[in-house]
């Protein structure tokens, strides 16, 4: 009897160490869930931006819940990047974040892409369990909107009802579009974030130049790439239509013609 319950023992405290590992492996896959988007440039450059103090601060704010929020801001914003953070920063940020641009589709394949057809199981099926961010949203016809609304409620999948929509578009729903189902501008009206274009405040042009320039590494003779002042001036003057992709893809093009004859 005293053997069985030394025996006992011993079990019960190799059962208690795995348990332990197994919630440390977990504890640590979750953290690296979170690293992959804190840390990386996108993840820099949300912080470091003046003009998005108030929408990071918004999008915090509704992390946790499962509002569906509308990101409305100009092409070339960081309306991607807002709502991978919202993600990362609320409960849903151990499943995935999966993306879809509908701008760059084909209108006739986004009822497939989004619901799954022959052995694609779909984006909303593929985003169980965490985020689904819709580019350009208003690209979708009205019944596929409402078709996503329905969703959500389980009337339409019962397996899609548990996937969390962020939406983004350049412009805000209003009564009068016809391309907004009303559906969807009655679920986003109180919770549409919009994105500030990157003109509004010169000094995230510089700050995101100096990020850029420090992600694109150093000179071809290893020193560290700067920004002069002429080129401080230029950059704060420029209207920047394309936003923040655009200073991104100048700053790419002439970091790859420094120091060429």
């Amino acid at each position: 009897g005293q053997d069985l319950l030394r025996l006992g023992r011993v079990l019960g405290k190799v059962i208690w160490h795995r348990l332990q590992e197994a919630q440390e492996r977990l504890r640590l896959r979750d953290e690296v869930q979170r690293l992959r988007f804190h840390g990386t440039t996108p993840h820099q450059a949300l912080l470091a931006s003046t003009r998005l103090h108030e929408v990071r601060q918004r999008a915090r704010e509704l992390a946790n819940t499962e509002r569906v929020v509308l990101f409305v801001g100009e092409p070339g914003t960081e309306r991607e990047e807002l709502a991978h953070f919202m993600h990362v920063e609320g409960t849903r940020a151990k499943g995935p974040f999966v993306t879809v641009s509908l701008a760059s589709l084909d209108e006739n394949s986004h009822e497939g892409e989004l619901f799954g057809q022959a052995d694609y199981a779909g984006a909303m099926r593929a985003a169980q369990g965490g985020s689904l961010f819709l580019d350009d949203v208003d690209r979708l016809s009205p019944a596929l909107q409402e078709r996503l609304m329905k969703s959500l409620q389980g009337s339409d999948n019962q397996a899609t009802a548990s996937t969390r929509l962020l939406l983004a578009s350049s412009k805000a729903p209003a009564d009068e579009q016809e391309q907004w189902a009303a559906s969807l501008r009655e679920r986003v009206m109180l919770y549409t974030l919009a994105i500030p274009p990157l003109r509004s405040d010169a000094r995230d042009v510089l700050a995101l130049a100096e990020l850029f320039l420090s992600d694109l590494g150093p000179a071809r003779d290893g020193s560290p790439r700067l920004l002069s002042e002429r080129t401080k001036r230029i950059l704060t003057c420029y209207d920047w239509p394309d936003n923040v992709r655009e200073l991104r893809r100048v700053l790419e093009i002439a970091a790859s013609r420094a120091g060429k004859q």
